[in-house]
């Protein structure tokens, strides 16, 4: 009689785990491998050989759910959990292929060693379109989450300061998760430190040239949707088709740069793209220190 109530128990349907909407296995990861925007990958790489480990089990996390589960999922917890989902398979990307290399046919090349360098994500094959991952929709390639899903389903501008493609050139990976709760604050922090860093928004008083990121380039007719609270600015709207850019630089840029921009138009440069890995120096030997 004793074995009925464990035989009863073993024929109920067990709950599914959810994804973890805190993402606090995330912010563990990033707590212990990231310093300043910069990823330890090879102390990552070797972590991630435990099943227990925190970044294992978060991406266990993403795929712990079917695809109907979506549905009853706030946006900001949808937009929360797809902006993670791309930056932690980006992560396992590298891993996975860590320490990248020079492939055989660009070593022949001295053109394309010069714009790809080998410490990049542009080494890995497959990195974007073919690679797949598992997500609370099935399998997905990075491409679909950012061109299927974030652009299009969210149509937040923002959202191209939140993802990290762990390069040089790209946002500053935070060193926490994005979270549901606070999803506006975050990615206007995202947006505003972009915008802020020399090295992707600039000013050339010499040429009287802004100097702006590729990223103002690639994906230009989406800044046209103006910043959430942004009042119209007639000035920005003499820099033409890069009006909407004007805008979101002036609406989150710091004040130096709001008023260069609103004394403009100035012609807008882009920046070379970065493509160095987002990658730690390796540590001196101590006869190096």
């Amino acid at each position: 009689m004793r074995l009925l109530p464990v035989l009863f128990a073993l024929l109920l349907p067990r709950a599914s785990p959810a994804v973890d909407h805190s993402h606090a296995k995330l912010d563990t990861t990033l707590a212990e491998f990231l310093t300043d925007g910069l990823v330890d990958y090879g102390a990552l790489q070797a972590s991630a050989q435990d099943p227990e480990s925190a970044f294992r089990r978060y991406l266990l996390d993403l795929a712990s759910e079917p695809p109907e589960a979506e549905s009853t999922w706030s946006r900001d917890e949808r937009l929360a959990y797809w902006i993670n989902a791309y930056n932690a398979f980006t992560l396992k990307l590298i891993v996975d292929h860590y320490p990248t290399g020079m492939r055989w046919w660009a070593k022949t090349l001295p053109f394309i060693r010069k714009w790809i360098p080998a410490n990049s994500i542009l080494q890995i094959e497959g990195r974007w379109d073919r690679i797949m991952f598992d997500s609370v929709r099935g399998p997905i390639t990075l491409n679909a989450i950012e061109h299927e899903i974030l652009r299009p389903e969210f149509e937040d501008p923002r959202i191209h300061f939140a993802i990290v493609c762990a390069s040089i050139g790209c946002p500053r990976l935070r060193s926490t998760a994005f979270h549901a709760r606070q999803l506006g604050a975050e990615l206007d922090d995202a947006t505003t430190d972009f915008i802020a860093d020399p090295a992707k928004v600039s000013f050339d008083g010499e040429t009287g040239e802004l100097r702006v990121s590729k990223i103002f380039d690639w994906f230009r007719t989406d800044f046209d949707r103006p910043p959430a609270g942004a009042l119209p600015n007639p000035d920005t709207e003499s820099y033409g088709k890069n009006a909407g850019v004007a805008r979101w630089l002036a609406a989150h840029g710091p004040p130096k740069l709001r008023a260069r921009i609103d004394r403009g138009p100035f012609r807008l440069e882009h920046l070379p793209y970065d493509w160095h890995l987002n990658e730690q120096p390796p540590a001196a030997s101590p006869g190096e220190r």
